[in-house]
Order: C-alpha cells, then structure tokens, then sequence
C-alpha cells in the first residue's frame, strides 16, 4: 500500500551546557489510512516548548530562519535542502523508520564544535529519553561528525592557591613544578574521572604568578561521548579534600566560575608592628600572620549558614591594616550582617592576642573619623612643616640679627626723627 507522507516539524528546544540551547527539529509521520503515529498531539504533550512548522513533503526546500538567527557552519541553507536523495524510503507500512534533519541556532553568539553538538543531543537523550521515541545512538551525527568520530572532550579547570609563588613554576623541569603538578593532578584527576573514564592525553598545568600567589590552570583532553555540566564537576571539586589553601571564589570550570558572595572588611591591628615582609603576599610572614587573622575570623561564622571561607588578600601599614574577605554560599547572608557580626566578635579576636582599635572599616559600615578631619590635620601639617623652613632659612641668612641690631637703642645706625618736619595740620 503506498501511503502519501507529509512531515511536519516540531521545534523542541532544551538547554545544554553555559551559553547555548539546542533546537531540535523532530519530524513526525501523518498520513491517510491507519498508520499508527503519535503525530502533533503526542509531541505537544510530552515535550517542552512545542510549536509547529509550516508542513512540507519530502524534496522541499526547508523555510529560512528568522531574521537574526544564523545558521550553523555546513548547515542547511535555502540551496540545500534538509532531505538528501540517498535517504531510507518512509512511502510505505513496511519500514516505518523516521530519519530526523536538525536544524541548530545558537544564543550569546556561541559557536560549539560539532562534536560538541553530538555530546549535547547524545547526552539529553541518553538521560532523559525523546518521548517514547527510540534513538538510534550511531545515526546521531552534525555534519560529518558522528558519535564514533568525536574529538577528545577538553575540560579546563583554574583557580588562585593562597601559596607563596616561586619563579621555578614556571619551568616545567624544576622539582617545584613537578612536586605541584603532582599535588594538584592527584587532587583533581580522580574527581573529573567520576564524570569521565577514559583520559586520552596527559594533563596540561601551567602556573603563573598572581600578585604574589599561585595561579593554577589545568586542562585535560577525555575520550568520551558524554558532556557533564560544568556545575556538576564544580560543585565535586568544592566537596573534595584540598590539599592546600585554595581562592574558592576564584575556581573556574570550562570558564564558568563558581559561585559566592564575597564581603570585603578590613580590621587594623595596633599590637603589632607592619614589616616590608608583610607587603609581599609570597612572604613566609604574609602567609603565617594572614592565616592568623583568617582563623581568628572564621571562629565567628562557623555556625553559620552558608558560610564557605575567610581570606585575607592584602596586609597594609597602619599599624598593620587587615584587608579580608568573608565568602558565603550566594544570598545566604548580607553585607550588613557580616559587618556587625565582625563588629561584635573583637573580644573574641583580641583573645587570639590581637588587638584591635574601635574605627576598623568595613565595607557599608562608617568610620568614627571624619574623612574631612584626615584633610584638615594633613593641610595643618604642611602648613606648618612649610612655616619652620621659612624660619629656618630667614635664621641662617642672618635677618633675625639685623633685625635686632636695628631696633637697639645702643645701635649708631638709628634714625632721629626729631629732625623732621612734618607737615602741619589744619583742624
């Protein structure tokens, strides 16, 4: 029985990965007779976002896209249309088989590989199915891609370790490079290879130096067909054991960053001395007095909700001016609410033997000087450093004494007024 085909496509568009959504075009079979199809009804019910293409037969050129969305590289054109001639034949009941031609837009202006397009609609439908539909995994291809034919999958991973940076990082041959690598690779590895079994290349890790401390990237190469959200593997990285101290802000997987909210506040302490050791963040004394004052900090939010980790990026002259930063899990807490709760734990931090003064700033709060009265004492200061130079200078080219040897009544050099005349004045 030869049956007339039509084919309507079906827009079913599901997010995948940071910057992209793939949009599927599935086509369904409608024909006369009793063919049994799910046809439109079946697709608008179980798939999200549904809506309907203007229906078209076999051979016909497939409608432009709407102004401003581009096609994809290789893609199909208005030249080109979506069914190639060699093609398994649907015309009849005997091979009910539906071949499915995508067309794929993309947002933000992202341009993903077309191995990357595989992985995607390999891994959607691999979890969460297309319906009651059965996909055929080895006919998944974008353009002369297919599932057997992937590129390796890169992941990169980055984030700034709060160590001292030494310049031997930078030479992959030096022991301080190979004893990092070691420590950071047995970190990392085991926690992408619960996402991702088979490494098809080594590791790559470079080390560069981020005012003071160590900037650490990573990016390892995967033979695999799936793609794990770079969320997934962030949120694994965060729950693992670290072996050093570590900018948790800071981590970046694929480029996506992790997410925190950060409080900057800054604390000054008078009971010690500022040394140039203490503005050099890859000093040994940096590093033992910042993690003195984080760990004095961090006693105060331990209980608390959400709270992941304090910092201490720079240190200052002032006595010794503490710029920290206290992290939480993102709205878990406010600017406000660290500030006080800072402010009412200086007896607990002074008990860790650092003492503190009451005019410590934090970001929304308000200090008890005056900015203008900072610009007043300085004007005054200059003004009178400038009156003292003066003096000294009329003092060493002798003016003060000629000065006195005039007015002297013992001087010869007076001046008798009593011989002038003056004029007369008529009253």
């Amino acid at each position: 029985m030869n049956v007339e085909v039509t084919y309507t496509c079906i827009v079913l568009e599901f997010s995948r990965g940071p910057s992209y959504v793939v949009t599927c075009i599935g086509v369904t079979q409608q024909s006369r007779g009793n063919w049994d199809c799910p046809g439109e009804k079946f697709m608008s019910e179980e798939l999200a976002s549904v809506s309907t293409c203007p229906t078209r037969k076999r051979g016909e050129a497939a409608t432009r896209p709407p102004a401003g969305m581009p096609y994809l590289p290789g893609g199909i054109s208005e030249r080109s249309p979506p069914w190639p001639a060699q093609r398994p034949s649907s015309s009849s009941r005997q091979d009910p088989n539906i071949i499915v031609d995508a067309e794929i837009y993309f947002k933000n202006q992202s341009n993903p590989s077309n191995s990357d397009i595989v992985r995607t609609f390999y891994t959607d439908v691999k979890e969460n199915g297309f319906g009651n539909l059965i996909v055929d995994f080895g006919s998944i291809k974008s353009n002369n891609i297919t599932v057997d034919l992937l590129a390796p999958l890169k992941v990169t991973v980055q984030f700034l370790i709060t160590d001292g940076f030494e310049y031997g990082l930078t030479e992959t041959t030096s022991s301080a490079y190979k004893e990092r690598y070691a420590q950071i690779n047995g970190w990392i590895e085991p926690v992408l290879k619960k996402y991702y079994t088979n490494t098809s290349k080594g590791p790559s890790i470079s080390f560069r130096n981020s005012d003071g401390w160590i900037q650490a990237k990573l990016e390892y190469e995967f033979d695999t067909t799936n793609i794990v959200p770079s969320g997934n593997i962030t949120n694994t990285i965060l729950a693992s054991t670290r072996p050093f101290i570590y900018v948790k802000y800071t981590l970046e997987v694929n480029d996506i960053p992790a997410k925190f909210d950060v409080f900057p506040y800054s604390l000054r302490i008078i009971n010690y001395e500022f040394t140039p050791q203490l503005s050099n963040r890859s000093s040994v004394q940096f590093k033992n007095f910042s993690e003195r004052v984080a760990n004095a900090i961090q006693t105060l939010f331990t209980n608390k909700n959400g709270f992941t980790e304090v910092y201490v990026p720079k240190l200052s002259k002032g006595s010794i001016i503490c710029s920290t930063e206290v992290t939480f899990l993102p709205g878990t807490t406010t600017n406000s609410s660290v500030a006080e709760e800072i402010r009412n734990g200086y007896s607990a931090i002074e008990a860790t033997g650092l003492q503190l003064i009451p005019v410590s700033q934090s970001a929304g709060s308000q200090d008890s000087f005056p900015p203008f009265a900072i610009i007043i004492i300085v004007f005054c200061s200059v003004a009178l450093l400038v009156l003292l130079v003066v003096i000294a200078l009329l003092w060493k080219t002798g003016i003060f004494s000629r000065a006195r040897r005039s007015f002297s009544p013992n001087s010869h050099k007076y001046i008798d007024i009593s011989s002038l005349v003056l004029p007369h004045t008529r009253i």
